[in-house]
Order: structure tokens, then sequence, then C-alpha cells
């Protein structure tokens, strides 16, 4: 059986002549079409539900064509600041790992090696990075890899203990980072997939988001019986999500 093709990119004109490409997502979810201008680089997608007429999909980008171009401004203005902001900060000294109670300091050890890894102490509230920590993509990449080894020690042990509370049944849990999402689950087998970033976020937060993506293994859309499921399990879920698109512009992009 052959996979289907990816729909191809949107070239949307820009007032000085030239052209902007969108990308073009199909979503089993998606009830309504959705436009997105993602951070950094101002990627612009335009998320469509299964079956959508190309047209349509075509004008809707059209008929957003000023608010594309003022949200993407604004995107890679933030991230020009950012960027200059973080030309000093290419070895941290400290990260905010809120769900394991705040600010970790990072410490670093230099050995003449090939090599560099990353050890999180959470009882010393304290990250030490060893090997070659004068070049900091390996030193970026060392902490990559701790966050997601980390993520997996704390998390799925709290998604595996929700889901034994509240009686649903997940396939595997996987620990990836992302951009863009802060979990998935496979209307296939189940499966959930977190991002590694969660770590970064407070727990009430992140379990909020566990329960999210849980109740998708009984309602895979993002429909009204979807959030009374969630309801159910997170009562306060509404304020969740405000905190969570307020912290969501106030989180690091180091890792990404």
């Amino acid at each position: 059986m052959t996979s289907r093709p990816l729909p191809a990119p949107l070239s949307l004109p820009l007032p000085d002549g030239s052209r902007m490409l969108c990308r073009v997502r199909l979503s089993e979810r998606a009830r309504t079409i959705r436009l997105r201008v993602l951070p950094p680089e101002g990627e612009v997608e335009l998320v469509l539900p299964r079956h959508t007429d190309p047209e349509t999909a075509k004008k809707f980008a059209l008929s957003k064509l000023d608010w594309i171009i003022r949200s993407r401004q604004s995107v890679l203005q933030q991230y020009a600041a950012k960027k200059n902001d973080r030309k000093n900060d290419l070895f941290p000294k400290k990260l905010s790992l809120r769900y394991l109670g705040g600010d970790f300091t990072v410490e670093y050890v230099f050995r003449s090696c090939s090599w560099t890894a990353a050890k999180c102490e959470p009882e010393h509230r304290r990250i030490t990075v060893t090997g070659n920590v004068l070049d900091h993509d390996r030193v970026r990449d060392a902490l990559k890899d701790m966050l997601k080894r980390c993520t997996a020690d704390f998390l799925i042990p709290h998604v595996q203990g929700l889901a034994e509370k509240f009686s649903f049944n997940p396939g595997t849990c996987t620990i990836r980072i992302q951009k863009g999402r802060w979990g998935s689950c496979s209307s296939r087998d189940g499966a959930i997939s977190l991002n590694a970033m969660l770590l970064l976020l407070p727990e009430e937060i992140v379990e909020y988001i566990l329960i999210h993506e849980l109740c998708h293994l009984r309602q895979m859309n993002h429909s009204e019986r979807f959030w009374k499921e969630v309801e159910k399990y997170c009562p306060e879920f509404l304020e969740c999500r405000r905190k969570l698109r307020k912290l969501e512009k106030e989180l690091p992009d180091y890792f990404l």
C-alpha cells in the first residue's frame, strides 16, 4: 500500500512582487481551516481538514494574506531579539525545569576527549556537563539528550499512573523534542508522543497536557464531547490552557 503524497505548498503573492511558500498539512482532527505562523523562522502553515477542496484552501490563505504578513513580521522580530540575547548564552548557567521544582544550576567539567554528556541530579538541583564543553553545539546536544532522558524517567510513569487511575489504555509512550506541539496521540495504536520540553512547565500544566492526550484515546478530535471528557479528569482545564498560552511565549528556545 503506497503512502498518500503530501499536499504541495501554496505559493502566495506578496506586495513587493515576490512569493511566499505556505506549507499545507492535512489533519484528521481539524474541523476548520487554520493558519499558523511558526517560530523561529516564521514558516507559514495551512492546516486543513481531510477532503478540503484545494481551491477553497487557496482562497482562504489569500484572504488572510495581510494577517500572515503582520504575524510573520512579528515572529521574525521576536526571533531576532532572542537571537541577540542568546549570543552570550551559549553555555547556560542555569535551566528552569519547573516540573522538577525550578532552577537547576549547570556546571561544566572539561575533559580532553571527543564526547560530551550531561547528567541531571534533581535532589541537588544540579546539571553537570562533562567532556568537550568548549563546543557549544556539543553542549546543546548533550543537554537535549539529558532532557529527553529525564522526561522519560519522570513523565512516562506519570502517564501510566494517570492511565491506571482513570482507566485509559494507551499504547507506547515516546519522548522527543518537538516544535509546535506538546504531545500527540495516534489514532492507529494509541501511542502517545510527548515533548521533552514539558519539564520546563509547572506540574499542574503538565498533568493537564497528559490528560488531554489520554482523552484522545476516547475522542480523537477537539469536539465538545472531547472537552467534556477532559473536564471529567481535569476540572480546571480552561485555566490550565490559559496559563499554558502565556507560558509558551516566555519559554526559552535553547533546545530547539
